[in-house]
């Protein structure tokens, strides 16, 4: 096989990456779809702060979290499933290096802080008390899961360096047929951003089998 030029493993290692995530899927045993919205976010006290220190491969004792309720959403799964996905954004694994994800004493800790800052709202201040299933999922999930460079949940960074032109390409230069879809190829990251590139890939692809590439 010859060689990759333009994305060798080591131009790879050294690209900038988005954040990660640590998800908690939480089932408690009371409805309270009628208290809050499909997604919600409780910020930090000190935001800028918060942002920071994911960059700096630092985790918060004060994040801001996601948390998304689809019941509110879906009538199928209303007073049947109440389920909630609790995001609350870490350093990579490149960043974070000084994070042990495997350390379950670290993720228990990770879980507490975020049941603490659930708890600031009224609707969940009690939450623990209801809890029936928890389901963690760490950036070294995401890593060997998805195949995730450095666990990052959001693909290569949008920097100017990595935007536009910079950013990998839909068609390979190096094999002949190859082709590339995602949040780290262009156009960007976020799923209507990566049905883009899905869509752009496919046009490409159309092209070369109706010119005979």
């Amino acid at each position: 096989m010859p060689p990759i030029k333009k994305y060798p493993p080591h131009k790879i290692a050294d690209l900038d990456y988005s954040c990660s995530a640590f998800l908690m899927y939480i089932g408690i045993d009371i409805d309270v779809t009628d208290q809050v919205r499909l997604h919600n976010v409780i910020f930090a006290d000190d935001f800028r702060g918060n942002i920071e220190e994911i960059f700096e491969g630092r985790l918060s004792h004060d994040p801001s979290i996601y948390v998304y309720v689809p019941a509110v959403a879906d009538n199928l799964l209303h007073h049947k499933d109440n389920r909630y996905l609790c995001l609350m954004p870490t350093p990579e694994l490149k960043t974070g290096s000084g994070i042990d994800w495997s350390d379950e004493a670290l993720t228990d800790q990770i879980k507490d802080v975020i049941y603490r800052k659930l708890a600031t709202i009224e609707v969940f201040e009690d939450i623990k008390s209801h809890i029936v299933s928890e389901t963690i999922f760490t950036p070294n999930d995401f890593e060997q899961t998805y195949h995730a460079k450095f666990g990052s949940a959001f693909g290569l960074m949008p920097t100017l360096a990595q935007s536009n032109y910079y950013r990998p390409q839909n068609v390979s230069r190096d094999y002949k047929d190859l082709y590339f879809a995602g949040a780290s190829t262009h156009p960007g990251a976020g799923v209507p951003i990566v049905l883009t590139s899905a869509k752009i890939t496919v046009d490409e692809m159309i092209k070369d089998i109706e010119q005979g590439v």
